[in-house]
């Protein structure tokens, strides 16, 4: 995201005015197209609670599906659980509903993170209808773990 004193700029490849530009989240390809004048502003450190279990995380969302080479990739992306207790890792579980394949994966995390993954399997057919995968994301610490959070996505 580029943004200015004025709001959000969507299309770098117009000229950008003399405003000072914040630049946050962008590819080093659109980086290199944008002079620094400030930082991107870094979050206060975690105050979180290690003696509460987490709530579930709010929302687990599709970012993106696609082909990349030779693979299918599927990216899902979660946000932070509410409440005050911190989150030391994201337990992912996915699901292949047709085959009932399951793969799980632990994600080590700061407790002011949020997550993603990013799942490569075997191409997509095109022009037929491809499996189900069903994500499953709980947040976990020390004191216990949050109930799970799903997304179904149908390639």
């Amino acid at each position: 995201m580029l943004m200015d004193n004025l709001g959000v700029i969507k299309d770098v490849s117009k000229p950008l005015g003399g405003a000072h530009i914040i630049v946050c989240d962008l590819s080093q390809e659109t980086l290199k197209r944008v002079t620094l004048q400030a930082a991107c502003p870094t979050p206060p450190p975690a105050k979180c609670k290690e003696n509460l279990p987490p709530e579930p995380v709010r929302t687990v969302n599709l970012r993106r599906m696609g082909r990349v080479g030779d693979m299918a990739e599927i990216r899902v992306g979660w946000s932070l659980p509410p409440g005050d207790a911190c989150v030391r890792q994201y337990k992912v579980e996915i699901l292949n509903l047709s085959t009932l394949f399951k793969t799980s994966r632990t994600i080590e995390v700061q407790p002011d993170t949020v997550g993603s993954v990013i799942f490569k399997t075997i191409p997509f057919a095109a022009g037929t209808k491809g499996p189900a995968y069903l994500f499953n994301v709980v947040a976990s610490n020390k004191a216990g773990s949050s109930a799970a959070r799903s997304l179904t996505v149908q390639t």
